[in-house]
């Protein structure tokens, strides 16, 4: 569980786009009728969100071009 008397100093309209991306993502490449899960946790001072859907795997040729702008 995360300790909620931690505090972060985020861009709020930056993290809404990467957390809408993530769940547009989800959704848009999960199975239908599958769940998608969200989850947060702390790690030595550091939050780590999670967004996982049910769908197939990422091949590892995309996943190393995933984060490059305008891939797709």
């Amino acid at each position: 569980p995360i300790d909620p008397n931690i505090i972060l100093e985020i861009d709020a309209e930056k993290m809404v786009r990467v957390i809408n991306n993530l769940l547009s993502n989800a959704i848009k490449y999960g199975q239908k009728g599958r769940n998608i899960s969200i989850e947060a946790q702390e790690e030595e001072g550091i939050i780590k969100i999670e967004v996982s859907n049910y769908g197939d795997t990422i091949p590892p040729e995309v996943l190393r071009r995933l984060f490059h702008r305008f891939y797709r």
